[in-house]
């Protein structure tokens, strides 16, 4: 990660090292929507700054897939991206303003869900999206039991003009429904009864 996000996570993972180094990364998974558990967490050296921010941390969520559904649907399990909010609408008579980025974000998430033996997964179509001002590139993809999605966004400008409020407001619905879809999973053999769950 870079940008501002950036400096906020490594102010606060300097703080977290003088206590157990899981608490953070739990709060920044339930603020993603995951309710499992932290089992391990991997963080870069927050005074490197000549590198990106890393952080890797493994999740552990019981009753996650309920089988008794067929197919299953789930999420991409990708954290929810800072995107800078597009601009509200200027009041009657006043001229609009651009879009302010900040210190250009620049962040790459990715993760792989293992599935169980029997399991057949289904990736949806992601969409990528390219402006002078800033690049989305998803990759979602099913192995034989492997789902990984991955998603790399650039912003290149400090700003966005006013006048292309509306371009900027397309890019952002794009990026937010491609983060929308969701993988399909099926398997060969309906289990014996609805409490084996993933």
């Amino acid at each position: 990660m870079r940008g501002d996000n950036e400096l906020v996570l490594r102010l606060a993972f300097h703080q977290s090292q003088k206590t157990d180094g899981r608490s953070l990364p739990q709060l920044l998974s339930i603020s993603d929507g995951f309710r499992g558990q932290v089992t391990s967490v991997t963080a870069s050296d927050p005074y490197a700054t000549r590198e990106p921010f890393t952080l890797d941390y493994e999740i552990t969520q019981p009753k996650f897939v309920d089988w008794s559904k067929k197919p299953v649907h789930i999420p991409a399990l990708l954290p929810q991206l800072g995107l800078p909010d597009p601009p509200a609408n200027p009041a009657p008579g006043a001229s609009a303003s651009p879009v302010d980025l900040g210190t250009p974000p620049r962040s790459r998430n990715s993760h792989d869900l293992h599935l169980p033996p029997g399991t057949t997964a289904t990736a949806p179509t992601s969409t990528s999206v390219k402006r002078d001002y800033a690049t989305s590139r998803p990759i979602l993809r099913q192995g034989s039991l492997t789902v990984t999605a991955s998603r790399h966004i650039n912003f290149l400008l400090r700003q966005v003009p006013a006048a292309r409020a509306v371009d900027y407001n397309a890019f952002l619905r794009a990026v937010l429904s491609d983060q929308a879809q969701d993988f399909t999973l099926d398997r060969e053999s309906q289990l014996p009864s609805a409490s084996n769950l993933l």
